[in-house]
């Protein structure tokens, strides 16, 4: 006694519509996800190599380009999934898959590899720009050097005074004035 598979129910317009819009919400979360990492590398390695040029910490240009790094393969991996759920939409819309299938991974033939997705225009051509002004900022940082030697001075910990100490930078507390004292301006120590 064999039994026969159970007919697959008739797909309504209404059905087929849904499906579409299921799989446009999540190209559309793709391409925003992509979006938001190119947002962050512009605000943590635009800050990093800001700050690494003007103050020759070139060290902070090397995070920044870290961090570039590190979301371009982020970004490269949204753009990737997006095109395949991008296929599978066009599938959808010649009913080529089955109702409510969300599954893109039989599409990975159809699309460029990772690789070639990394070496699209939209990721290097965004994140090569932003390595490149990494590498400008960590020469220049290297080059002036910092500002003030001692600048380049990491405070310390201490435990036995229960703080941070600035190291030879660190001014002495203020003295309050009485107000009826008159006030001069003394020139800066040399």
């Amino acid at each position: 006694m064999t039994s026969e598979p159970a007919a697959a129910p008739p797909r309504s317009a209404e059905d087929r519509r849904h499906h579409l819009d299921m799989i446009q919400a999540v190209i559309g979360r793709m391409a925003d996800s992509g979006a938001e990492t190119k947002r962050w590398t512009i605000t943590v390695a635009g800050a990093a190599f800001g700050v690494s040029a003007l103050n020759g910490m070139w060290y902070l240009s090397v995070i920044g380009l870290v961090v570039v790094i590190a979301l371009s393969v982020v970004n490269m991996n949204y753009l990737h999934q997006e095109h395949l759920f991008i296929k599978l939409f066009e599938a959808a819309a010649r009913d080529g898959v089955p109702l409510y299938d969300m599954k893109k991974d039989r599409f990975t033939n159809d699309v460029c590899s990772r690789s070639k997705t990394y070496l699209s225009w939209s990721v290097v051509g965004f994140y090569g720009a932003f390595a490149l002004a990494g590498v400008a900022a960590a020469l220049i940082g290297a080059l002036v050097g910092p500002a003030n030697p001692a600048d380049d001075q990491v405070p310390r910990y201490h435990h036995h005074d229960h703080g941070f100490n600035e190291g030879p930078k660190a001014a002495p507390p203020q003295q309050h004035r009485k107000p009826t004292e008159p006030q001069t301006l003394q020139p800066p120590p040399p």
